[in-house]
């Protein structure tokens, strides 16, 4: 029950957080660019482990998995867009969080690299059904999940077909 509170607790602040920077209400004419007030963690819903960066260190192309929530720099995310627009998503390390080579293919990794604007670092994210958040990447139209629906530290973020898994929800710490 209290894993259920926190992560409904959770849920309603990413609501607060995601409207104000324009992202989960309705466009508006002319927006300029927002950011997030604060970064913020992201929680996969199975697992209640955060998206973090394998080795946590700032280089291109290190792989986002799921991980024991330490605070570090590649586990704090902010959000970048403008109202009814895709998201940029940044961790403190000043990388953006995107798909490999901008795959589109199913399983492909998610990864950080330099932010360069493309297709594959803008994500939609939008309420899930029955709790939470999804990402789906503009580029591939693929949902941000966890390999396998593995609930185990270090498994690796990747795309996949929207399913409603809870692998592909998502929460903010």
């Amino acid at each position: 029950m209290t894993r259920l509170l926190g992560k409904t607790a959770a849920v309603a602040g990413g609501l607060a957080l995601l409207t104000g920077v324009g992202l989960a209400g309705a466009p508006a004419a002319g927006a300029a660019p927002a950011r997030a007030s604060a970064t913020n963690q992201i929680l996969n819903w199975n697992s209640d482990l955060c998206l973090g960066i394998n080795g946590g260190g700032g280089e291109w192309g290190r792989t986002a998995i799921q991980w024991d929530c330490n605070g570090n720099a590649d586990q704090q995310w902010n959000f970048w867009g403008s109202a009814g627009s895709y998201s940029t998503v940044k961790n403190e390390n000043g990388l953006c969080l995107g798909i490999r080579g901008a795959s589109t293919d199913l399983g492909a990794e998610a990864i950080q690299w330099q932010c360069n604007g493309n297709d594959d670092q803008k994500w939609s994210i939008t309420p899930a059904s029955g709790g939470g958040y999804r990402f789906v990447n503009k580029h591939s139209g693929f949902c941000l999940g966890i390999w396998g629906a593995n609930p185990n530290r270090g498994e690796r973020a990747v795309q996949w077909s929207c399913n409603g898994n809870d692998d592909q929800k998502w929460y903010f710490g």
